[in-house]
């Protein structure tokens, strides 16, 4: 009943159901993980019973994904370049045919189709982004260029592959069929993943099984710092993104259309990963690994080729410069020459008028310079007399300073001395007055007493005097040596205190 099923349904019918024949698109690339219908215990399941379907045979066709991972991601132009070379079949090699590949999506120059989706999805964001920035070191040139320069994955390759050697050996007739199987597929994973931006899309006919080589870039627009949208593998092909979508909704899409044009259903979605590369493909990835060393040195020696390309052009405009100057110095040679010569003949005569000049100046700073010598001697001579006056100027003060403190403990002592005599005065009329109310007899008894008393009081009154005159006669002496305003001393002091004195003993007649 199925098998009636299916053969009511032609086969372009399926193609365009599916609506498949698509072309262009942009570009990008990956590595590989590789999954494939398998049972539990990681066995290939064949053509055998399903225990829990009786006697229903089981789906013999495998399905794998491979997604490019570690070796085999695109990190690099270079190793965007390897791709493009082994899905485009451009390396030298007899084992490869253009006539056994068919392009679904893109062109022939995969590489510049993975660059035009990053102009077409990046341009806009770089340009918002570097009109943000305040610093030219943080702009972004060239998103592709900026991405391959930071060992990430600029590129995502899946391989999709249906059935494998054995089962292709006996439908080797079928395999161009494939073409709308992995069209229709291309298609829905468009649909389902449009965070996966398709560049390429290739169909391999020449090796064990015909596959499918799909390269994109994985575009991320949840970013909350730098670039609004940009390239990450981490975060479009997640773990759901692979179990939900290349294991679980593709598949059972891409199974359907399978089913469809071959009578075939796929086996069990298994759990775990599969083998390794085929022959080919580890062949390939040889082959890829030696243009990734050789690509390397190409961009080192490129790189050391355009720096010697620009010096030599720097070298040719600086002789081109040159040349051009040397020329307009030799058309303009003899005018200047001419002209040169006559400023050389001004310039002598003007020197001769200088040394004329200067000869002249010479005798005036000579006479000018004798009579500043001339002056500097009456300067220090002066400055001499004026340091001597100085120093005369500071004895007289210390000196005047002194005569002052002197004049001050003699006027002190003066009146010190004053007050006595004024006391021994009042004392001796005292006694007189005492004496003279006295009877006689008692006069001379008191007077007796009294007069040894007074006696002893005039030797005492002797003696002060004694001192004193000694003191006076220093203060004389010194008073009269120490010259003040063309006055001795001792003279300012007779006008100051003599007048004192001579009234005191005026007072003391009276």
């Amino acid at each position: 009943m199925r098998k009636a099923r299916m053969l009511a349904f032609s086969f372009d019918e399926c193609r365009d159901r599916h609506n498949v024949i698509v072309t262009g698109m942009p570009k990008l690339l990956g590595g590989y993980h590789l999954w494939q219908s398998q049972d539990d215990k990681g066995e290939l399941l064949g053509s055998k019973t399903d225990k829990r379907k009786g006697d229903l045979p089981i789906g013999k066709v495998s399905y794998t994904a491979h997604i490019s991972n570690k070796n085999s991601s695109i990190t690099s132009k270079s190793k965007l370049q390897g791709v493009a070379k082994h899905n485009l079949r451009k390396y030298k090699s007899d084992e490869y045919s253009m006539d056994n590949i068919k392009i679904i999506r893109g062109t022939e120059d995969l590489y510049q189709d993975v660059k035009n989706v990053y102009h077409q999805e990046f341009d806009e964001v770089i340009k918002e982004y570097n009109e943000k920035q305040k610093r030219a070191d943080r702009k972004i040139e060239d998103y592709f260029d900026h991405v391959a320069n930071l060992e990430q994955d600029m590129a995502v390759e899946i391989i999709f592959q249906f059935g494998d050697k054995e089962f292709w050996k006996d439908h080797v007739e079928l395999k161009d069929r494939m073409h709308f199987v992995y069209s229709y597929l291309t298609s829905q994973l468009e649909e389902m993943l449009p965070d996966f931006k398709i560049a390429s899309a290739v169909i391999h006919y020449d090796e064990a099984s015909p596959h499918m080589h799909v390269v994109g870039v994985p575009v991320w627009s949840g970013a909350k710092k730098g670039l609004r949208k940009k390239v990450s593998k981490r975060n479009v092909f997640t773990s759901k993104t692979l179990a939900d979508i290349l294991q679980g909704k593709l598949r059972e899409e891409a199974g359907k259309c399978f089913e469809y044009h071959f009578d075939e259903e796929l086996k069990e979605k298994g759990k775990g990963r599969n083998h390794d590369l085929s022959v080919v493909e580890y062949k390939v990835a040889k082959e890829t690994q030696t243009l990734d060393r050789v690509n390397k040195e190409l961009e080192e020696n490129v790189g050391v080729l355009i720096e010697v390309n620009q010096a030599v052009s720097n070298g040719r405009e600086e002789l081109k410069r040159v040349k051009n100057e040397t020329d307009e110095l030799l058309a303009n040679g003899n005018a200047k020459i001419e002209k040169l010569a006559d400023h050389s003949k001004s310039l002598g005569h003007e020197v001769s008028e200088l040394e004329d000049r200067k000869n002249f100046l010479g005798k005036e700073v000579l006479e000018k310079e004798a009579k500043k010598k001339s002056l500097d001697e009456e300067v220090a001579i002066l400055e001499d007399k004026s340091k001597h006056l100085d120093e005369e100027v500071s004895k007289k003060e210390m000196m005047l300073d002194i005569a002052d403190m002197t004049l001050a403990q003699k006027e002190e002592e003066l009146n010190v001395s004053a007050e006595r005599m004024q006391r021994n005065l009042q004392e001796a009329e005292t006694l007189y007055k005492k004496y003279a109310s006295l009877p006689l007899s008692d006069r001379h008894y008191r007077s007796m007493e009294d007069m040894f008393a007074l006696t002893q009081r005039v030797s005492e009154l002797e003696e002060e005097n004694r001192q004193l005159r000694g003191l006076l006669q220093k203060a004389y002496d010194f008073m009269k040596n120490f010259l003040l305003d063309g006055k001795t001393l001792l003279d300012k002091f007779l006008e100051t205190i003599g007048e004192r004195v001579q009234q005191i003993f005026t007072d003391k007649k009276r």
